[in-house]
């Protein structure tokens, strides 16, 4: 289903994830199916480029214009469609216990105190695979997510990605929907 948030200025797409006794990764792959065929229409399918990202075959065998980006969570998937000559990313997470363990990993001290109480876990994490899936195409796989992925300060939502050397930075929107209890979507659009 197309998801109604007119904050978003993405189309994203949203489907459970079903696992009728397969494998979950042959769960996943069924449901991000089922997002690009109603995106994109029957036939179309999705493939990847050299650094992960994905992009779309339509059913004639030719790449969509537009790029997409991919995410699934416990139970859901969600696939958004990126105009061409937007940089931007989603992710879809579950609340769970394992954040207080990767935050550190991922987030400056800086941003784990910012981020501590109430769903600021949740936030950070899929503010920083957004932002990842948002910028790879230029970075490259070798994101330092302490160093290169910066969250947005108190107030703001205006997040950004430099590069390895600081040299160049690009800054993007946040977006935060909640599509179910404790399922949070987020996406970044570039600015």
């Amino acid at each position: 289903m197309k998801l109604d948030c007119p904050d978003i200025p993405l189309d994203i797409y949203l489907t459970d994830i079903v696992t009728d006794g397969g494998t979950r990764r042959s769960a996943e792959e069924a449901a991000v199916a089922r997002l690009v065929a109603e995106a994109f229409g029957a036939g179309a399918r999705r493939s990847h480029r050299s650094d992960g990202s994905p992009y779309i075959l339509q059913g004639d065998g030719s790449e969509a214009d537009e790029g997409v980006s991919i995410s699934h969570s416990r139970g859901m998937a969600a696939l958004a469609i990126i105009p061409a000559g937007t940089e931007a990313g989603i992710d879809i997470e579950d609340e769970r216990p394992q954040l207080v363990r990767v935050i550190p990993r991922i987030c400056s001290p800086a941003e784990c105190d910012a981020y501590a109480g109430g769903d600021g876990l949740l936030r950070a994490w899929t503010m920083k695979e957004a932002l990842y899936k948002a910028a790879r195409h230029r970075l490259g796989k070798e994101i330092d997510f302490t160093a290169q992925i910066h969250l947005p300060a108190a107030g703001s939502d205006i997040a950004a990605v430099s590069s390895a050397d600081g040299q160049q930075t690009r800054s993007y929107r946040v977006y935060h929907h909640r599509v179910a209890p404790g399922t949070l979507l987020t996406a970044v659009v570039s600015v």
